[in-house]
């Protein structure tokens, strides 16, 4: 994705686009994606909104602000980071994360869907964000089966066991660089995050 289209879709949203962050400074963004699976065993907190609903755009985003703001997703300065794919059509996805500003005026779960960054179609969130000490992540899920949008929140991720085995599986990859192994292993020793038997 050209950084003029990102900028465009972002500003759309009301998010403000900063940089793409470099790889080995956070989690990648694809352990992330795996919130969807946490519970509240992992710490998780829900907020669900079927379809229908009346007003259903201004719900979900005063329900993102919300939760956004309790478990520290959006910082001192507004910043946080989204998960974004960089490639083009069809090719196999490359994920990093955006460092972004929320603006005085945003629209993450109208305007935000439907111009396709924070998913789609309008009111139809797919989206996650990390916040920028790398502590607490934040997703926006659509369940189409059971006709009703998600936001799923964690604030310390080292509690989401999802989460930690997805890192686990990542660090024992031949394929990525061994500075992003390094961090990866860092992550999980600095937490003393471990794997249930």
């Amino acid at each position: 994705m050209k950084t003029e289209e990102l900028r465009r879709q972002l500003s759309s949203a009301g998010l403000e686009f900063l940089e793409i962050q470099a790889p080995a400074v956070t989690l990648p963004p694809e352990p992330l994606w795996m919130i969807g699976a946490c519970s509240e065993r992992d710490g998780a907190l829900d907020e669900f909104f079927d379809f229908g609903q009346v007003g259903l755009i201004d719900a979900a985003n005063a329900a993102w602000f919300k939760m956004a703001n309790e478990i520290g997703i959006i910082g001192s300065k507004r910043e946080f980071l989204l998960s974004i794919n960089l490639a083009s059509g069809e090719e196999w996805p490359v994920l990093r994360w955006a460092r972004v500003r929320l603006g005085r005026e945003w629209d993450v779960m109208g305007a935000g869907t439907e111009s396709g960054i924070l998913g789609g179609p309008r009111g139809r969130p797919g989206f996650v964000m990390l916040s920028v000490d790398g502590n607490s992540a934040l997703a926006g899920m659509t369940w189409e089966g059971e006709g009703q949008i998600a936001i799923r929140g964690i604030s310390d991720l080292r509690r989401a066991e999802p989460i930690v085995r997805c890192v686990a599986r990542m660090a024992a990859r031949d394929s990525l660089p061994p500075e992003e192994v390094e961090f990866l292993s860092l992550w999980m020793s600095a937490g003393q995050a471990e794997l249930p038997d």
